[in-house]
């Protein structure tokens, strides 16, 4: 099954994320779930709900402040996984 996307994708706040959080952590939150973002490191989330229905629907006056990423370089990031809470 060559053409299945992974369950689990690399998500970054980009430049206008990054500008709106100056330079502190960011938190998003909803009634189940809580995600909190550093500026430049990224997070491993689920596609599925995480980055599907919460993430990639994000914005900040009609701009998006989330993005797909590469995963970090081995030893770049401590943890990698998402601080969220359902």
């Amino acid at each position: 099954m060559a053409n299945e996307k992974p369950d689990w994708v690399w998500v970054k706040l980009n430049a206008k994320g990054e500008e709106i959080a100056k330079g502190e952590p960011l938190t998003v939150a909803g009634a189940i779930y809580q995600f909190t973002f550093k500026p430049g490191e990224p997070q491993r989330v689920t596609r599925a709900f995480d980055w599907g229905h919460v993430l990639s629907r994000e914005h900040f006056n009609g701009e998006k402040i989330f993005e797909l990423c590469d995963p970090p370089a081995e030893g770049e990031h401590e943890g990698g996984q998402a601080q969220s809470s359902v």
